[in-house]
This record gives structure tokens, C-alpha cells and sequence, in this order.
């Protein structure tokens, strides 16, 4: 499993209610932090949990830069009582004295650690000897961007080294966005993680259990093999397309990358690049 998702993991801290908190100034009176009753350990806030909490408060960040540190404080402490049940999502590491409110979920939300996706999806490819978790996956403190792929290549026309299929897998441990899975293309020689726009996979917000992931994860490997076969046969077919000329083939990769959603800029410096070849 990634080290960075791994570490991320060791330093999870325990969820904690609204009615166990209380916002208090910071050292040098420039923002608030929360603090367990009754403890001494202030919890900085995250960008993504400070909004979080606003926009539940229904306030606005700039409010408060008319206005000192204990007043702001005092604003927010009287808007606790709304969050009676929700969980306040923790990280911690006592060594390095650093404690922070990662994100701010309703009492129905159900946790879904990043460390069970990846476990799920290596198993639901066959185990780590089937499967790779690849350079590029992401992990924020608002989102989990992990690319699994499957050891086997794909043949396609013309590739250079190998081009695999896989799946990206997106989760938030802070309601940041659902459980989500869509169909990539690797390739391996330039690592280059292509999407499949039309791949949609599976799709699933945080509520009730996720026991079921493993064969979830498999049904989608299972259809990702749809679009696989797409892409491969759509490869396949490039291979008798022919331009009488240079510039027509340059003008015809412009319209693809247009068409693509990529940027007029881009397209024209590849299609500069090609006729300059």
C-alpha cells in the first residue's frame, strides 16, 4: 500500500462530537482553534473543515476579519449547539505536538478509511501479484486519487512499451465527494493515466455499510473490460486511417484534441510540433 496513505492512516485520530468542543483564539489572536472539554490540546482546523463548518454555521470567513479573535470565538461557540451529533474527523500526532479537525460530517456519514478501498481494490483485481497501485495516486486532506492497474498489458497497434487497463478510485474521509470509480488507460513508458470520459463506473455516497466493496470493485473491473475493448478496437481501426498530406493529418489531430475538451493552445502546439517534426 502507498506509505503516504499508510502514515496518513497511523495518524487518524478519534471522531468528536460538537458538544465535546469549544472554539477558543488562537496564540497569536489571528483565527480560532477547537479544544476538547476539558482538555489542553488545541485542534487547528483545515481549510476544508473551516469551510465545512461555515457553511453549516451559515457564516462567512470574511464576517470575522472585522472582528478580534475572542469575539470570533465567542460567534462560533454560540452556533455549536447545531452540531450536537456531528463528527468532528481528527488527526494527530502527540510527538510532533500537532493536533487538527481534518473534517466536520453529518451524525448518518458513514466511514469508508482510504486504506480499505486500496485493500479492496487489490483484491478485487486478484491480489497485489494481479495488481499495482501506481505513481500518481493523490492524497490531500480532502481526497483519496489512487490508480490501480492490472498486470497484465493490453495490445494495442503501434504502443511503445506497454499500456495497461486499470480503474481510478476517488474517496473522501471528510464528505469532500462520494465513492467513485471510473476506467483509466496506463502508459507505462511515460506514466501516463488516461481516463475513459464515458466510464462511469460505480458511484456511492457515504451512507449505510460498505461490507460488499471487494465484489462492488470486482463488478466493476468487470465492466471496465467494455471500454477497454473500445479503446483497443478504436486503436486498432487508427491503423488504416491515411491522410494525403502532412497538413491534413496535422489539422485532423487539432480536431481530435478540440473535440477531446482539450485547450485550443494545446492543440495547436501539438499540431506546430507534428508539422515541425
Amino acid at each position: 500500500m502507498d506509505k503516504t496513505i499508510r502514515d496518513y492512516a497511523e495518524m487518524i485520530g478519534p471522531d468528536i462530537k460538537g458538544s465535546e468542543l469549544s472554539f477558543i483564539p488562537n496564540a497569536d489572536n489571528t483565527g480560532c482553534m477547537l479544544r476538547l472539554q476539558g482538555g489542553d490540546e488545541p485542534h487547528i482546523l483545515s481549510e476544508w473543515a473551516e469551510r465545512q463548518l461555515y457553511t453549516h454555521f451559515g457564516v462567512r470567513p470574511k464576517w470575522f476579519s472585522y472582528v478580534e479573535s475572542p469575539q470570533q470565538a465567542m460567534e462560533l461557540n454560540l452556533r455549536l449547539h447545531s452540531t450536537p451529533n456531528h463528527k468532528f474527523r481528527t488527526l494527530r500526532a502527540p510527538e510532533a505536538d500537532f493536533f487538527m479537525v481534518r473534517g466536520f460530517v453529518s451524525p448518518v456519514y458513514a466511514d469508508v478509511p482510504d486504506t480499505k478501498i486500496l485493500d479492496s481494490l487489490l483484491k478485487a483485481f486478484g491480489g497485489a501479484d494481479r495488481a499495482r497501485v501506481i505513481p500518481g495516486a493523490g492524497k490531500t486532506d480532502q481526497c483519496l486519487y489512487a490508480h490501480v492497474i492490472s498486470a497484465d498489458a493490453v495490445a494495442l497497434p503501434t504502443a511503445s512499451g506497454g499500456v495497461f487497463a486499470g480503474l481510478t478510485v476517488m474517496n473522501s474521509e471528510v464528505g469532500y465527494t462520494s465513492v467513485r470509480v471510473v476506467p483509466v488507460m496506463y502508459w507505462d513508458w511515460c506514466g501516463l493515466v488516461v481516463p475513459i470520459p464515458s466510464g462511469k463506473l460505480f458511484k456511492r455516497i457515504h451512507r449505510g455499510n460498505f461490507d460488499n466493496l471487494v465484489e462492488d470493485f470486482s463488478a466493476a473491473r468487470e465492466a471496465n473490460k467494455r471500454y477497454v475493448g473500445d479503446v483497443s478496437d478504436m486503436m486498432k481501426a487508427l491503423e488504416g486511417v491515411v491522410f494525403p498530406a502532412e497538413d491534413d493529418a496535422a489539422d485532423a489531430m487539432y480536431r481530435a484534441i478540440v473535440s477531446a475538451r482539450g485547450t485550443r493552445g494545446f492543440a495547436q502546439s501539438c499540431k506546430t510540433a507534428y508539422s515541425h517534426g
